[in-house]
């Protein structure tokens, strides 16, 4: 069994009246937003469950970590906007990223190099899909021997920008099993905001603030 290394806390926030909700009774308000926590310091695939004894055997809670993420609905994309993706990935062992190059390249169509030994240079190119290395990535228990690496597109434009982007994703698809991702990993996605006007931004960071910020929150309490 490997050693793990962990924290345990917890975080409180007191809620006014006039934004706490009623609990599943109907005669409580929950203004009480406790939670309590461990963090694992490390790979988080080694943890399934986490139990904590109040003193007896009969007083034991059990905790599992629940993560019901939901789509955000579609919105209409421009046109004109500019934006990139970011794709936190891993692979078996027996596939390199020297493999995914060669995949992208002829099933996508698209200009992609191995760049996972110049990060300088890769951070300054935006012209071509790139491979990175990503320090913030690890192997998850199942796949310890992994090959872990942060796919990164150039700057694309409106639907068309899109289309590239199903290209690549099915040229990954395609690959199987062999493409994975664990809880260290995750997407990025950037937009070019220059063109929107004030009230579009606005309107954006409203949405973003409600559908990722709030309710991913919520969802992260959940535990």
């Amino acid at each position: 069994m490997p050693e793990v290394d962990y924290v345990i806390g917890n975080s409180y926030d007191k809620i006014p009246k006039s934004r706490a909700k009623v609990d599943r009774s109907g005669a409580y308000l929950k203004q009480h937003d406790w939670t309590l926590y461990v963090d694992v310091l490390g790979d988080p695939d080694i943890v399934k469950k986490v139990e904590f004894h109040s003193g007896t055997e009969t007083e034991v809670e059990t905790f599992f970590e629940r993560r019901q993420l939901k789509p955000l609905p579609p919105i209409a994309m421009m046109p004109n906007v500019n934006f990139g993706v970011e794709l936190e990935l891993s692979t078996s062992p027996n596939v390199t990223v020297s493999d995914i190059v060669r995949s992208i390249r002829s099933g996508a169509s698209v200009s992609i190099k191995d760049m996972t030994s110049d990060y300088g240079g890769a951070r300054s190119r935006n012209d071509i899909w790139k491979i990175m290395s990503d320090a913030s990535l690890s192997c998850s228990v199942s796949n310890p021997g992994c090959n872990k690496f942060e796919l990164v597109s150039p700057i694309l434009t409106g639907g068309d920008g899109l289309g590239v982007v199903d290209h690549v994703m099915r040229t990954l698809k395609d690959l199987g099993a062999d493409v994975s991702i664990n809880q260290s990993m995750g997407f990025h996605c950037h937009i070019d905001a220059s063109s929107l006007t004030l009230a579009d931004k606005l309107t954006g960071i409203e949405r973003v603030a409600n559908d990722v910020l709030v309710k991913g929150a919520e969802i992260g309490t959940n535990v």
